[in-house]
């Protein structure tokens, strides 16, 4: 089996599948069909993939047919070395074209329902081509076909659509499952904490790296609990650098706060140093409607690093 890349998490499944339809030498192992929603990998996969073994990728996007095999052409021609760019008159000449260029690995084509909505004879071009006596039979590299639109992925392969029967492959790329995505989001120890996450978030791997910039949730071992902030602030990000936190804060609206506010401020601080985020000058901050009792404004005015913010000083 192909080495599963140290950088992609999991999906041992999926990508034992890939891994055989990759190395498979049977004559009949020619396309592969790859589906599943938004956000779950597929792309991450499947870039992995191609990067192992060799071929050609192909991210397809929602364009008319003349800019898409304007688009095909000039990535085609990138994936020779040779720079410039192919210029087809029709899919026919992209796909002669194609098998020509790549002879072996694979040949990966990302959101395929994107170049079908706009040129439907697509899949019967495959079809012929895939067919003996095709131009893929003068090519050793596999096919995948590959979309979130999880209908029009499925009617590939129905009833009497022209690639039926034509795939070795076909792979759904589901949400993790909880176990496996609470050790994505490093909370496996924290089991209140992960129920959480997965009613909120699912198993889709995409929500860490980009709603929250790949950041977790600060949970604590010791404790076996969650800390929750209202406020946490970044310093933009610096080459070669830890991440420097600026600062963390809790908000109350009714309720007067204490020094055990303070005191989850900084255990949370703690926790995110051991998580290598630089909090040398973090700053401490709890806001509050209702004030503040007299413990924790006499531990806040012998640290300059905590700061109590009320109505007035709002």
């Amino acid at each position: 089996m192909i080495p599963k890349p140290d950088h992609v998490f999991a999906r041992d499944a999926e990508w034992s599948a890939l891994s055989r339809f990759a190395e498979s030498r049977a004559s009949s192992t020619r396309l592969g069909v790859v589906s599943g929603r938004r956000r779950q990998g597929k792309t991450f996969l499947l870039n992995a993939l191609a990067e192992a073994v060799g071929g050609f990728y192909f991210v397809a996007a929602d364009d008319t047919e003349t800019e898409g095999l304007r688009r095909f052409g000039e990535a085609l021609a990138f994936h020779t070395g040779g720079g410039g760019q192919y210029h087809f008159a029709n899919w026919d000449q992209a796909i002669e074209r194609l098998y020509a260029t790549v002879t072996d690995g694979i040949i990966v084509i990302d959101e395929f329902p994107y170049l079908a909505k706009a040129s439907p004879v697509l899949p019967s071009l495959f079809q012929r081509a895939l067919d003996p006596g095709g131009t893929a039979r003068r090519s050793a590299a596999k096919l995948l076909l590959c979309g979130s639109a999880m209908p029009v992925m499925g009617e590939l392969l129905a009833g009497d659509a022209p690639l039926r029967g034509r795939a070795s492959l076909e792979l759904v790329v589901n949400p993790m499952d909880y176990l496996t995505a609470a050790r994505f989001w490093g909370c496996e120890d924290d089991h209140g904490l992960a129920v959480l996450l997965h009613s909120v978030v699912g198993g889709t791997p995409a929500y860490r790296h980009e709603p929250v910039y790949s950041d977790t949730p600060v949970s604590d071992p010791a404790g076996r609990t969650s800390i929750q902030v209202d406020v946490a602030a970044l310093a933009p990000g610096e080459p070669g650098r830890p991440a420097r936190l600026l600062a963390l804060g809790e908000a109350k609206w009714g309720k007067a706060m204490g020094l055990r506010h303070l005191d989850r401020l900084r255990r949370a601080r703690d926790l995110l140093a051991v998580r290598k985020y630089d909090t040398e000058g973090t700053r401490l901050i709890c806001y509050s409607g209702a004030g503040f009792d007299a413990e924790l404004r006499t531990a806040a005015a012998s640290d300059g690093r905590t700061l109590l913010i009320d109505l007035p000083r709002l």
